[in-house]
């Protein structure tokens, strides 16, 4: 076994099965991604938003600390009241799609940008239409629903949801190059090992340091002359 690596010598291994190993890697990473696009379901992303304006408070003896604290506080219920199952089970009805509210509530994402009064509304589905769809009814039904409370001024739709052709899970191309960044360092690897455990002599320095004896010289080949 080499204990010492000649980095010339390596890097010439390298160089020779580059060819290779380019097409080696290449080779892995497309049976990567074809086995992806058969076997993992893409997964899409639609979003939107909405913006809740709540009635000033009229009294003077609440300062305007208090007010917008109230006010953030009544959107983060309201936000609350679009996670619930009435809700759901409404636009699953209105948009007659086969989902239970299980899925619905694992796929559907509802958050309250910090500070403001904009609450934004996500959902993933394997169609990229039906994301968008359930996107854009729940944009619709929380405005129809919040609308109806006392205190609430308006609501109006900011952002509709527009589909996504893009998958957000997996990103085939982020996980072919993976495969092939890999694939070619995995290689690599190996030839390396190969060389580090290749019992072959092929130098004086490498029978001085097996032998453990003194070199005196070498051989020079024999040519025959003739005539």
């Amino acid at each position: 076994m080499n204990e010492e690596i000649d980095l010339f010598e390596l890097l010439e291994i390298f160089k020779n099965n580059f060819v290779k190993t380019l097409i080696i890697s290449i080779i892995l990473s497309l049976i990567g991604n074809i086995s992806l696009s058969y076997f993992v379901n893409p997964q899409y992303e639609s979003k939107g938003s909405i913006i809740v304006n709540i009635k000033e408070d009229t009294n003077e003896l609440n300062s305007t600390a208090d007010n917008s604290q109230k006010e953030l506080k009544a959107i983060n219920n309201y936000a609350e009241l679009l996670k619930t199952r009435s809700v759901a089970e409404q636009v699953i009805k209105n948009l007659n799609i086969n989902l239970g509210y299980k899925e619905f509530e694992d796929n559907v994402n509802i958050d309250v940008k910090s500070n403001t009064q904009i609450i934004e509304i996500s959902a993933v589905s394997k169609d990229a239409e039906i994301a968008a769809s359930i996107v854009n009814e729940l944009c619709k039904v929380s405005k129809d629903n919040i609308d109806k409370l006392e205190e609430i001024e308006s609501v109006k739709i900011l952002d509709k949801a527009i589909r996504d052709e893009n998958p957000k899970t997996p990103s085939l191309k982020k996980i072919t190059v993976l495969i092939f960044a890999l694939a070619f360092i995995s290689i690599n690897i190996i030839l390396l090992l190969v060389y580090m455990k290749d019992p072959i002599i092929k130098s004086e320095k490498d029978l001085r340091e097996v032998l453990d004896i003194p070199y005196l010289g070498s051989l020079p080949e024999r040519k025959d002359r003739r005539g």
